[in-house]
């Protein structure tokens, strides 16, 4: 099926009129309820009678103190929907049938409805009598029912509006109401989810197949699970925390839970595995650009592939690949993301920072990660096309933070010092020695003054 969804462009909605319904079809992998016939709603013993009062009432008046007493089911109904929903689409119709299919059919039902109206049966009867229509399809259907009875419809788009601003104040959106103009979304919290985060994707295959999970030990290790079980490309794994993430060279990458970004995407890129490596710079560019376009933050790259801001670290990522001689057989990037951290510890006060501290104040990670993809998707694109980084040179460049700036390299065994002069097209760091000839440095750590405690 992972294959299948890959390529498809319908979804797969349902029908539903019940919280349960829609529960058990959010279990079933529907993407939302294309219909919600809200006429089912109302036959619940308790509903019915109070329906039947607002059917039978000659005044406005009368129908609609029958209907506020409909109004707190109504509403919550649609709250348990929405909340099982989780940010899926849904489409509502409002009362439908004619209402004759609502009046009491028995005496006894009649009687009920007339001793609590205070009206006689005869009265009750006469009006269901009125009610009743041979032809539906000519009478109340659809709109039409609404131009007779608004205060109806009045009813039910206030349950659907003060459900939906409710789920939201619950879910930490600050909502405010502004008298004669309706209701103002002060603050987007950060809510990250799989709705969230899919409802701000718009790419073609990056991430299209989302994995999110509260806590795991490891996306790399989560997709790379999935890649040995034939997942095809551009699936995205994103934890709200993972247990046992690392970085390079088995480096620890922890943070507290909600404060993160940890999200990990399969590629099954068709180049040489002596070109896999340039993939890191790939990323690390895009990550650069989303920070970038999405929070407007002047990050930039430390080669080959750190995201830093005024000098200290903010993204980390590791690449890593499965392949044979000939090919690869897939590339999972894990990306970590220093997004709403407060606090680090000492050791690392001066060497790292994260996005709430430089901006100010908490960033929203679903809208983040979604602008990542999109970056990674059109660079990686056109990464692949060229087979290298020729057609990604002068953004990387124009993004790095060495260019031109003092470096020091250590290799094993060798550590000398440069000037940065910017990548070739392999990916490869030009640094000028003292003499003036130009080294292409491939592997290695590279320091950079004033980054990372190095003086």
């Amino acid at each position: 099926m992972d294959w299948a969804d890959s390529f498809r462009k319908l979804g797969v909605r349902t029908n539903a009129d019940t919280p349960a319904d829609t529960k058990n079809a959010v279990k079933l992998g529907a993407e939302g309820i294309g219909l919600c016939r809200t006429e089912h709603m109302f036959f619940d013993p308790e509903r019915i009678h109070n329906l039947r009062r607002m059917i039978v009432s000659d005044t406005v008046e009368a129908r609609e103190e029958a209907l506020s007493k409909l109004l707190p089911y109504q509403k919550g109904d649609f709250k348990a929907m929405y909340k099982a929903l989780e940010g899926r689409p849904m489409t509502v119709r409002y009362l439908d049938p004619p209402l004759h299919e609502f009046t009491p059919k028995t005496e006894e039902e009649m009687a009920d409805l007339a001793k609590d109206m205070g009206i006689t049966v005869d009265e009750v009867k006469k009006k269901c009598d009125e009610l009743h229509e041979f032809n539906p399809m000519m009478g109340h259907r659809g709109c039409r029912l609404a131009v007779t009875y608004p205060e109806l419809a009045k009813m039910q788009t206030r349950a659907v509006m003060e459900a939906a601003i409710e789920v939201q104040e619950e879910e930490g959106y600050e909502i405010e109401a502004v008298q004669n103009k309706g209701y103002c979304l002060k603050d987007v919290p950060d809510v990250l989810g799989e709705s969230e985060i899919k409802s701000r994707l718009h790419t073609r295959w990056a991430g299209q197949t989302l994995y999110y999970y509260d806590e795991i030990d490891s996306t790399n290790t989560q997709i790379k699970r999935l890649a040995e079980e034939d997942a095809p490309h551009g699936p995205l794994a994103v934890a709200d925390y993972q247990s046992i993430g690392e970085g390079r060279r088995g480096r620890a990458w922890d943070s507290p839970h909600g404060s993160a970004i940890y999200m990990s995407i399969l590629f099954r890129p068709e180049i040489r595995p002596d070109r896999a490596s340039m993939l890191t710079l790939v990323i690390g560019l895009s990550v650069t650009q989303a920070i970038r376009s999405n929070l407007g933050l002047q990050a930039q790259i430390k080669w080959p592939n750190d995201v830093v801001l005024n000098g200290k670290k903010l993204v980390g990522i590791l690449t890593e690949m499965s392949a044979q001689m000939n090919y690869i057989e897939y590339l999972v990037t894990g990306i970590g993301i220093n997004a709403n951290l407060r606090e680090f510890p000492e050791e690392l006060e001066d060497k790292a920072t994260s996005l709430q501290k430089e901006i100010g104040h908490k960033v929203n990670r679903s809208a983040l990660i979604a602008e990542c993809m999109e970056k990674i998707e059109e660079n990686y694109e056109i990464f692949v096309k060229t087979q290298d980084l020729s057609g990604l040179m002068a953004a990387y460049q124009e993004a790095l933070v060495n260019q031109d700036q003092q470096v020091r390299v250590l290799e094993p065994g060798h550590e000398y010092t440069g000037v940065a002069r910017g990548i070739n097209a392999m990916g490869e760091l030009l640094v000028e020695k003292e003499d003036g000839t130009i080294t292409e440095v491939y592997a290695g750590e590279v320091s950079v003054r004033g980054l990372y405690g190095y003086v």
